[in-house]
């Protein structure tokens, strides 16, 4: 496996292992990339951090969830336009978009509660607060699609209705 082992590949399969086998993990694949004469590629790998419990949930979740991810990257795209609208005086379909981000965030937060049934209430509010994060800025919609989390995401800036 070490002579076709692309960095890509060896980076999907480190961030969708078990919070406990991450460490482990990582150090094998980079072995793995410096035997196949991948040095570059071994460095960056050893590099890699280890994702907080909130982050390795959502990542997680973007493995097994993908459909619901999809939607809430969605309704998170909508309720941010029909944010615009309103703020510009244009007539817009807010509460509507709000409310399937909301259910499209409910949806994953049971997902959640099932990958991780032992999280507590603030780790799930960080599951939460990263996963609405996610939904509305270019940078968390990438990181969530690719499900390499190394840390919890904050929503942006000032927001007017949430």
């Amino acid at each position: 496996m070490a002579q076709g082992l692309e960095l890509d590949d060896a980076l999907d399969e480190l961030y969708g292992v078990e919070l406990g086998e991450f460490v482990a993990r990582r150090g094998a694949l980079a072995k793995e990339l410096r035997a196949a004469g991948r040095t570059e590629a071994a460095a960056l790998m050893s590099k890699q951090r280890k994702p907080t419990v909130p982050a390795w949930i959502v990542n997680q979740l973007a493995r097994r969830n993908r459909r619901e991810v999809d939607v809430l990257l969605d309704t998170g795209h909508r309720a941010r336009q029909e944010q615009s609208k309103a703020v510009a005086g244009k007539r817009s379909n807010l509460d509507a978009a709000l409310e399937q981000e909301r259910e499209a965030l409910r949806a994953l937060l049971a997902a959640a509660r099932e990958i991780a049934p032992d999280a507590s209430a603030g780790t799930l509010e960080r599951v939460s607060r990263t996963l609405r994060a996610a939904a509305v800025t270019e940078e968390g919609r990438e990181l969530i699609a690719r499900g390499r989390l190394e840390r919890e995401l904050d929503p942006p800036g000032f927001e007017i209705v949430r």
